[in-house]
């Protein structure tokens, strides 16, 4: 009797603990209506645009990580790491696929410990954190973990790991597990909704490092999560207005025609979101459109930004694929084509110097030369304007 009373007793414990608090949320309205160009928002400034070497051969860039001016690429379908200075040499690369211990099946994410300065690679397939030195030299140890993770991010007493919808334990359906520096839970949030079950978008990172803590976002939900290192509470509610989908209406649905025709209609999910000491950004896509809402923490409002042009020291260079955000920082690739017309003055259907003499005499002194050859997307660092406070 005395153990089922403990058992009660934990679960107990348990079940409140991985109910998120939704006590100090906020709720950040959305308007695309009035969305306006980069080149119109006076927060953007360019720090960096460079191209890897060509003697590395990229594949898809699915995340990019900044630490100490060497950035940290992951590459999705080669399943690779590639360590590159601020003008785009190699420093070093992870190649380490296979199925021994210290080998991964998968790469499924990759973050930094950036008191430890150690970079972690996350192998969901086989449930283990490979761990290096900060410049990817030497792998320092390989650790086992209780969840088949899709996503994990380091915290100042553990880690958190996204389950990415899979309830891999009915007893404990959450999408987030809050580990100890052991890598043992020791708490979870954030119910799993059953008609998203085991969907997740690989190139969607559900982590961001906050001002307060870490943010978190799951696939499918209009909600913006924080873990402040005790605890996991709704941030934010985004509330997108008629382009929410109506409670009424079934996110996914059996026929593909539906399906498309719902998904042009609403916006489905975050891309991601980000977190500056005056904004917070919310990236979204909407009909094929990129879109990030800013909210300016100091003025409590809202401007909504569409992504599809570039910012005036780099027009007519769009704004690009949006592939790594910090507290100051946003990181984008363009492809390499796109660059390269333009610097050449044109291609076979556009002449590019006739319109736009003098921004493109600004772009070829911004970028000294290119290599047509050089198939590798660009590299473009944006910096956050930080406002006057005083």
């Amino acid at each position: 009797m005395k153990i089922f009373r403990y058992i009660l007793v934990f679960f107990s414990v348990i079940q409140v603990a991985c109910t998120p608090s939704y006590v100090h949320n906020k709720t950040l309205s959305v308007d695309i209506n009035e969305a306006v160009s980069p080149s119109q928002a006076d927060m953007f400034d360019l720090c960096a645009i460079f191209q890897p070497d060509s003697n590395i051969v990229i594949g898809n860039v699915r995340k990019v990580l900044c630490f100490n001016s060497f950035y940290y690429i992951m590459d999705g379908e080669q399943m690779k790491v590639y360590i590159l200075d601020n003008k785009g040499s190699q420093v070093s690369v992870i190649d380490r696929k296979g199925h021994a211990h210290n080998e991964y099946i998968d790469l499924n994410d990759i973050f930094i410990d950036q008191a430890g300065k150690e970079l972690y690679l996350l192998s969901r397939g086989s449930k283990k954190l490979l761990v290096y030195d900060i410049m990817g030299k030497k792998l320092l140890r390989t650790l086992s973990l209780p969840k088949h993770f899709c996503a994990m991010e380091k915290t100042d007493k553990g880690y958190v790991g996204y389950m990415g919808n899979y309830t891999e334990d009915s007893f404990y359906p959450y999408n987030f597990f809050v580990l100890n520096e052991k890598l043992e839970i020791v708490d979870a949030g954030v119910e799993i909704n059953s008609e998203t079950e085991s969907r997740y978008n690989r190139d969607i990172p559900v982590f961001s490092k906050s001002m307060d803590g870490i943010n978190m976002i799951a696939e499918y939900d209009y909600r913006i999560y924080l873990f402040d290192n005790e605890k996991i509470s709704v941030a934010y509610d985004v509330d997108f207005g008629d382009l929410a989908y109506p409670k009424s209406e079934n996110i996914f649905v059996d026929d593909p025609i539906t399906q498309i025709q719902l998904d042009a209609n609403y916006i489905k999910r975050f891309q991601r979101v980000q977190d500056t000491p005056d904004y917070f950004f919310v990236y979204f896509v909407y009909q094929g459109q990129y879109y990030v809402s800013v909210y300016d923490k100091k003025n409590q409002k809202s401007l909504c930004v569409s992504l599809n042009d570039g910012i005036k020291e780099l027009f007519p260079v769009p704004f690009g694929n949006v592939v790594g955000t910090s507290k100051d920082m946003i990181i984008c690739t363009v492809d390499a084509t796109n660059i390269h017309d333009l610097y050449r003055g044109g291609n076979e259907h556009n002449n590019f110097d006739k319109m736009y003499p003098n921004e493109l005499k600004a772009l070829r002194h911004r970028i000294d030369k290119v290599n047509y050859n050089n198939v590798n997307p660009y590299i473009i660092v944006y910096t956050l304007s930080h406002q006057n406070n005083d």
